[in-house]
């Protein structure tokens, strides 16, 4: 859980408990006539350990399910060895036990489907990536209850994946229903630069895919211009840049943009390997690998 999501859980936990508690209270003081201010001044002061006791049980009861620990292993193997073949064969165990009528928590499936989607998508098995996202439910990520304990993160993957999707085979149609669809989402403006930029993102990619080529390179300067420690995350964005400086004929500048993902991948730190492997499907989607060695 990322800390904003914890604050937040332990902000409505709280609020529950004291909502109750003052119920409670209310009842006492109509029965027995207590001092209603002095039991409402406990009820505030008994919840704050009540609750980080309720959410340090919820969370490890959480960690220790099947699923919770399926996908600590699915991010460890991530993190240890990328996309590998034991990293896929646990998103097809999780969607089949969902299939099966077993509950996996949404934020597992999420990864689980999302993340072996951003596979697929990069080694071009996109019909593969759309079956695996037909196991989501869009809402479970786009409900206001959801964007607001993860600022909308949830919801930007997942169009993300789609809109890679629908680019790689050519679905203008649905693309575009996507768009239309995602607009509460993709109009919001967040405080965070990475949520920003998978936002402009998934424009650039509905505009290439439309063949709209002006508004995609003003997507590509927008992607460009962040300067943020935390945008430099995001190195997905030089690859745009390389795949519309392609589209321009640039090829010398386009192996340039990639190249700038090389010092990110130094920094990579967990993520080192999965970092690498993007980066190497990205010279053999653009087809660059032969001109850079020369």
């Amino acid at each position: 859980m990322g800390k904003s999501i914890i604050f937040k859980t332990l902000g409505l936990l709280y609020l529950c408990i004291v909502m109750c508690g003052a119920l409670f209270a209310a009842i006492l003081w109509k029965l027995f006539g207590f001092s209603l201010g002095v039991t409402l001044a406990a009820v505030f002061i008994v919840a704050i350990p009540l609750t980080i006791v309720i959410l340090y049980f919820l969370v490890n009861g959480e960690k220790n399910s099947k699923f919770g620990k399926l996908h600590t292993e699915f991010i460890r193997e991530l993190i240890n060895n990328g996309y590998s073949d034991r990293f896929l064969a646990i998103t097809e165990e999780a969607v089949a036990a969902q299939r099966n009528g077993e509950k996996v928590g949404k934020v597992y499936m999420r990864d689980f489907v999302l993340y072996a989607c951003d596979y697929y998508n990069m080694t071009g098995n996109y019909n593969k990536a759309l079956q695996l996202i037909s196991s989501l439910n869009e809402f479970d990520f786009t409900g206001s209850s959801d964007t607001f304990i993860d600022q909308g993160s949830s919801a930007i993957m997942y169009y993300g994946a789609l809109m890679d999707s629908y680019k790689g085979v050519n679905d203008k149609y649905m693309a575009a229903t996507l768009i239309g669809r995602a607009k509460p989402v993709l109009s919001r403006n967040y405080k965070n630069d990475v949520l920003n930029m998978g936002v402009e993102a998934i424009y650039y990619n509905y505009c290439m895919l439309i063949e709209d080529y002006e508004r995609a390179g003003e997507y590509v300067r927008k992607l460009a211009s962040y300067t943020s420690e935390l945008a430099d995350k995001y190195f997905v964005r030089w690859f745009y840049e390389a795949e519309y400086n392609l589209h321009l004929g640039k090829r010398d500048e386009a192996i340039a943009s990639l190249k700038k993902i090389e010092p990110l991948i130094e920094k990579g730190g967990d993520l080192k390997r999965a970092m690498e492997f993007c980066y190497n499907c990205y010279w053999d989607t653009l087809g660059l690998r032969e001109q850079n060695k020369e």
